[in-house]
């Protein structure tokens, strides 16, 4: 029996992410937004914005992945496909999709973006392990995928990561019987592959903030796990 693993706990999440701190971190991500579009660097912002309201690493952390300026927000919703992709191919990065789903199904802090994107907490660098949650997430991104109508899929994965090559095994074993054909790429420049494609699936912010046009697809996976409530700072106060 595989041991029950959750991706991206933190035990002080239920305080710093919890309701009392909403508005404050909503506040927050104002004034950093604010900053964004005076054209401050994203982390010195945050951290300017971080000691006036006396915010925990991991709060600080938190604004910098969901902030984003007003450029960057229309450029990223023009490119954005809300329907489908009929026919076409889909670049998917790997890694980025599914340590986020994980994370959700962990039920561990997932943050809804200023951009609508899902994205986590975990900062791993280089190491990763499958664990309880992968063959899930897996499952469902490929059940959205489906949604889609692609022809075909191309999953990125970063080489250097540990385990990347276990992952790419799972990968291709799930997606056997599904109506699209797939392949899965261990490369040394994974976000470059993932932008250069014509649809991508990511929520990294410097691929989203290329000419790619791109699906919120760990989004869309999300929305099928029962009882998955994001952290909302898609809306600054």
């Amino acid at each position: 029996m595989q041991k029950t693993t959750v991706r991206g706990f933190a035990p002080g999440d239920a305080k710093e992410f919890g309701s009392r701190q909403t508005q404050t971190l909503r506040t927050a991500l104002g004034d950093v937004a604010m900053l964004l579009n005076r054209g401050y660097a994203v982390c010195r912002a945050a951290d300017f914005v971080g000691d006036r309201y006396q915010l925990s690493s991991r709060q600080r952390t938190a604004l910098v992945r969901a902030a984003c300026s007003k450029a960057a927000l229309k450029g990223r919703a023009a490119r954005e496909i809300n329907g489908g992709l009929e026919g076409g191919e889909l670049i998917i990065d790997g890694f980025n999709v599914i340590i986020t789903l994980e994370t959700a199904l962990s039920g561990s802090t997932v943050l809804r973006c200023m951009d609508g994107t899902l994205r986590d907490l975990c900062g791993l660098r280089g190491t990763y392990r499958l664990i309880d949650k992968t063959g899930p997430a897996v499952e469902l991104t490929l059940s959205r995928m489906e949604v889609l109508g692609i022809s075909s899929a191309v999953w990125v994965l970063d080489k250097p990561v540990s385990n990347s090559g276990r992952l790419a095994g799972l990968i291709r074993e799930a997606s056997q019987y599904r109506s699209f054909s797939t392949r899965v790429v261990l490369s040394e420049r994974a976000d470059t592959l993932v932008a250069q494609g014509k649809y991508a699936a990511t929520s990294d912010s410097a691929i989203l903030d290329t000419p790619v046009n791109w699906v919120n697809l760990a989004s869309r996976a999300a929305g099928l796990i029962e009882g998955f409530a994001p952290f909302d700072l898609s809306s600054p106060c």
